[in-house]
């Protein structure tokens, strides 16, 4: 299946099967933007088999990922597989735990008009990632431009059939959560993406946004409790509390970045937090089809 010109790709919503409240939400706020998501069942990590998490095993003691990890990386490799099968130019991919913008749909009838690419972020998870200073299409007051390394998270994603063949020709390889692999060059076994960014970014996990557990608590993330983090030690966790090494790092990283984009800067590049359009209005509300009414994230 091929995407016909000006019309807006597929956009596919992972969804477990168990989180009925998180597909509700998603299909009206899609929805509302003007397009028809496709929903794809996630892989449930916490049922994966023994045998099943044996790839991702270094040894008896330790793990590369753990199994909320594996789960989320099968469920986008099954994205991946079903726009490869299919013959699908362009997709979106979507998790269940999104806001979105108004100018959602806008964005997608424009990604066809794109330069070749394997992945366009969509996402901010409001942490700084490197990219190049030129704008390379504007689109309904955004600008995409060149990612080059630093992003995570893998909440919102436009990805070519070019970029499903890449990463399914790597995936078994992945020692690294699936948006390190994706996102981060330094870090993950694929060769070569062509990574783009989109600024201002037009959707974010909604645990990213402040007073969420409060408005829907089936939105928090549910990784973290499937399973220790990746390649750490089997039934031990990362502390929850800072060491005094990671409050020094805290300190220090605001000077570290300045010093950086001191040094990229003259190579057109710059470090810094991609930021989030407005998300004051109303589309951005917790929506749920059960819901009688919704308040806007603020």
């Amino acid at each position: 299946m091929n995407r016909a010109v000006g019309k807006a790709p597929p956009t596919f919503v992972i969804n477990l099967a168990r989180q009925v409240e998180r597909k509700r939400r998603m299909q009206a706020l899609v929805a509302a933007a003007g397009v028809k998501p496709v929903f794809v069942e996630a892989v449930d990590g916490s049922k994966l088999s023994a045998s099943a998490m044996l790839p991702w095993r270094r040894n008896e003691k330790r793990a590369l990922l753990n199994t909320g990890e594996v789960g989320c990386l099968l469920s986008h490799v099954s994205v991946w597989e079903r726009i490869v099968r299919e013959g699908i130019d362009h997709a979106v991919v979507l998790e269940d735990d999104l806001v979105i913008s108004p100018t959602f749909r806008q964005i997608l009838l424009r990604i066809g008009d794109l330069p070749d690419f394997d992945l366009l972020r969509l996402e901010t998870d409001r942490s700084p990632i490197v990219f190049r200073h030129e704008c390379e299409l504007e689109i309904a007051g955004h600008c995409v431009h060149k990612l080059l390394r630093g992003a995570t998270r893998t909440g919102g994603y436009a990805i070519s059939r070019r970029g499903a063949h890449r990463l399914l020709a790597n995936f078994n390889d992945f020692e690294q959560a699936v948006d390190v692999e994706m996102f981060n060059p330094r870090r993950s076994v694929v060769d070569r993406l062509d990574m783009l960014q989109l600024v201002p970014a037009i959707c974010v996990q909604a645990e990213l946004v402040p007073g969420i557990a409060m408005q829907a608590p089936y939105l928090s993330s549910g990784i973290d409790t499937l399973g220790q983090r990746a390649d750490t030690r089997l039934g031990k966790r990362r502390p929850t509390n800072p060491t005094a090494m990671e409050s020094i790092r805290a300190v220090l990283r605001p000077i570290k970045r300045v010093a950086v984009n001191m040094l990229i800067r003259p190579l057109g590049q710059t470090e810094r937090p991609i930021p989030l359009i407005d998300f004051s209005s109303p589309h951005w509300a917790v929506r749920n089809n059960t819901a009688k009414s919704s308040s806007a994230l603020r």
